[in-house]
């Protein structure tokens, strides 16, 4: 699904994205250990976004994305070994934001600001993605069970 930058810049501004309801995890059918969920982003426009999450506690990886159809449009990446190379060649190593390039046709890296919450708290991690990108959820997100050797 093509995605123009005026679009994803529209997406982004549009301040009727929200999501209904309590968000919980459920067990990967793709990755052993780990917990996902999906729902739906309600908007004016009918835009086809949905949100995406996925926690890998043994390997401490956290996941949020934003998808336009089935284009991974914005997300927020923890995990060990993390890198993702941009178009012009820089490498973002480490926990990052991937925001849409409409000239790269993929989302770009950028380094996560320091005072993002961390892998381990995947509900302030989870508040901060909706924050950053204007969804309103005033419900909960359910958190993963996280075993005290991971903190």
């Amino acid at each position: 699904m093509a995605l123009s930058q005026e679009e994803f810049d529209a997406i982004i501004a549009d301040e009727s994205k929200r999501i209904v309801g309590d968000v919980a995890w459920s067990e990967s059918l793709g990755h052993q250990g780990a917990v996902e969920f999906g729902a739906p982003v309600l908007n004016y426009l009918n835009r086809p976004l949905r949100v995406h999450g996925s926690f890998r506690q043994c390997e401490r990886k956290l996941s949020f994305t934003l998808l336009y159809g089935s284009v991974r449009i914005a997300g927020i990446d923890f995990g060990r070994g993390l890198s993702h190379r941009n178009i012009d060649g820089t490498r973002i190593v480490g926990a990052h934001m991937q925001l849409w390039v409409a000239v790269a046709r993929r989302a770009e890296a950028i380094p996560l600001p320091p005072e993002m919450p961390e892998w381990n708290e995947p509900v302030q991690v989870w508040v901060r993605f909706c924050a950053e990108l204007g969804i309103l959820h005033l419900d909960d997100l359910i958190s993963p069970a996280i075993e005290e050797a991971s903190r």
